[in-house]
């Protein structure tokens, strides 16, 4: 692009100057002296009168060249301004988001040699188990151990856990990320407990418990929900004492005595047959 003068009365005085034409040899040289005169004014102003309509045309079309190339550079002064606002707001906004993660480091940079590794998690909604928990946390970082706290009679989840990581600060980013986060209608609480807070017996068992089984075994099974149904089968289908079998008799002739007379005091002539009549 050709460059762009300041000054027009410059450019204007220096095309002139460089358009002056020299002096050219005329016929009228060869001519004897008196006639030279006339023929050299005829000339003159001829030539005049072309080197101003020239000089004029020239300065137009020289102008319009300026003025075109102007307009242009402005324009595409205009477009670089228009880029780097663009830029600039983009910077701006790259510069903020350092400056969230900037402060999210500093917090997570505080003093952890009070804290343990080991998160409380609360509002645990249905469906979100064990497997579960360790297949979504697992992202963070290695999970150590894994306590989902469920009910011992039906093992339904009691809607809280304790999880333990390998890392402490990965336990800090978990418990500043997932708190408050929305999972399945519900505000997960989580929270980074401090070593005072972590029993010791808190991940001895895990996810398994003592079962005791009708033969007096105790074994240290997976956890699943207590069966008691199946415990009073086994138990009444067993074999039984002589001293057992007195016991649940006597435990059967007393309740029917008793609802004997509750029958009586309300005033109702009633007999019906029970163990009583059967024992005899």
């Amino acid at each position: 692009m050709p460059k762009v003068a300041t000054n027009k009365l410059n450019t204007k005085a220096d095309f002139i100057s460089i358009n002056k034409r020299k002096p050219q040899k005329l016929a009228s040289d060869n001519l004897p002296p008196h006639k030279i005169s006339k023929q050299t004014d005829s000339d003159n102003n001829e030539s005049e009168t072309e080197n101003g309509s020239n000089d004029e045309t020239a300065e137009a079309e020289f102008l319009k060249a300026i003025d075109s190339d102007y307009e242009e550079n402005t324009n595409s002064l205009g477009e670089e301004d228009e880029e780097e606002t663009e830029v600039n707001s983009d910077q701006k906004k790259e510069i903020e988001k350092l400056q969230q993660v900037i402060k999210k480091v500093e917090k997570s940079d505080t003093n952890l040699e009070d804290y343990s590794s080991v998160i409380y998690i609360g509002r645990i909604p249905h469906g979100f188990y064990e497997d579960e928990m360790r297949l979504y946390f697992g992202q963070f970082g290695k999970i150590k151990n894994l306590r989902l706290s469920r009910n011992r009679k039906t093992g339904k989840s009691k809607h809280y856990a304790f999880i333990e990581f390998w890392d402490k600060s990965v336990a800090k980013i978990v418990a500043d990320t997932m708190n408050n986060y929305l999972l399945y209608n519900r505000l997960l609480k989580c929270q980074l407990l401090f070593k005072s807070k972590v029993h010791e017996t808190l991940f001895s068992l895990g996810n398994k418990q003592l079962v005791t089984y009708p033969n007096g075994t105790v074994r240290n099974t997976k956890f699943v929900p207590i069966n008691y149904r199946k415990i009073n089968m086994i138990y009444h289908n067993s074999e039984k004492s002589p001293e057992t079998i007195e016991k649940i008799e006597a435990r059967l002739l007393g309740n029917e005595s008793k609802r004997r007379t509750k029958i009586k005091d309300a005033g109702i002539d009633y007999d019906f047959p029970g163990y009583s009549s059967q024992r005899n």
